[in-house]
């Protein structure tokens, strides 16, 4: 009896030790995000999208791809897409545009331009008749493109957790923009206009806590917009040559460190906040497109610390952290690649 008592006391721990060991695991996959994350690739040039998209040998040739295919993405999977120039699909309706498939708060969509010549755009020919990049569902993240000559740039419909993040965003009617969204995010992007309505805007949020965080925005009507019964802030954003610096409207609002020069207006429906100012921002050459800031720009350390990598005392307004010394020969040179944007050190 002592000895049954002993295998069933035994079994008993067995099964405990099991249960003990799962528990940990679900905590870890809690913790970490999801193990069945995958990476798919997108090639212009020499994709298809017959082909299973799993390597860059077996790559589709359009970006929206993943939504269509019959697999579907996956939360935290990520869709990597090779230099070229991506039209409109024929028969589409815009260029990249993501209605079925959603992440999660944790484990976003990705979909990332895997170096620099990642061009989205309407037609040969400008149209601007189209959206560049679209997201209708949830927790889709757009990392890295250049965007150029569309109706909209980066477009967050209606969904929840949007993010636009290291876009270069350039003559689109509007640049990085949401409409009915909830919870959207737009950092470290550039948007150059030439007198066109928007640049980094959210219209009528429904619901949770948007954030506009340094981005730097040159040549629209409206730099930085807001309005609708979400909460945004609005925080460490460059905004020059433009006709409003800062709109907010009924939304929830906080504003604070931003930078305005050589607006007409620089505040409608809203008043300065902590740490605002005009000034001009020093760029290196905004006339040959080079808008990272020179030695002495009144933008250097002025941000607040938002979860972007920085170095100095502060992070940088806009979107582009000041190099360490003995870059800014290259970057005046213009050698310095617009990918990734915030050039991070030590």
């Amino acid at each position: 009896m002592l000895r049954e008592i002993r295998e069933k006391g035994s079994t008993s721990g067995r099964w405990t030790g099991l249960l003990v060991a799962a528990a940990v695991a679900l905590l870890a996959l809690m913790l970490v995000g999801p193990v069945w994350a995958r990476d798919f690739w997108v090639d212009g040039v020499n994709g298809l999208d017959s082909n299973d998209g799993t390597s860059q040998s077996t790559a589709w040739k359009t970006i929206g791809n993943g939504d269509r295919s019959t697999d579907g993405l996956l939360p935290g999977d990520t869709v990597n897409v090779l230099p070229a120039v991506y039209y409109r699909p024929e028969g589409a309706e815009n260029t990249v545009d993501i209605r079925t498939v959603s992440g999660t708060s944790s484990a976003p969509i990705t979909f990332k331009a895997y170096g620099s010549g990642v061009v989205v755009t309407e037609t040969p020919e400008p149209a601007r008749t189209a959206c560049g990049l679209v997201a209708r569902t949830d927790y889709i993240v757009f990392d890295g493109f250049e965007v150029r000559d569309c109706w909209i740039g980066v477009h967050c419909y209606t969904g929840n957790g949007g993010v636009g993040q290291n876009l270069y965003v350039r003559d689109c009617d509007y640049g990085c923009y949401s409409y009915a969204a909830s919870n959207v995010t737009y950092r470290n992007n550039l948007v150059v206009g030439n007198g066109d309505l928007a640049g980094v805007a959210c219209d009528n949020l429904v619901s949770g806590q948007s954030y506009l965080y340094n981005n730097t925005v040159v040549g629209v009507t409206y730099a930085l917009a807001m309005n609708g019964t979400g909460s945004a802030t609005v925080q460490n954003n460059i905004a020059v040559g433009s006709t409003y610096g800062l709109l907010m409207w009924d939304a929830l609002r906080e504003h604070t460190n931003n930078l305005f020069y050589n607006c007409t207006t620089v505040y409608d429906g809203t008043s300065a906040g902590p740490d605002e100012f005009v000034a001009d921002p020093l760029f290196v050459d905004a006339a040959g497109g080079n808008y990272h800031l020179l030695p002495g720009s009144p933008a250097i350390d002025k941000g607040l610390n938002v979860g972007i990598p920085y170095y100095g005392a502060a992070p940088d307004l806009g979107a582009f952290e000041t190099p360490e010394p003995g870059t800014f020969v290259a970057l005046a040179l213009g050698l310095a690649g617009f990918g990734g944007l915030r050039l991070r050190r030590k």
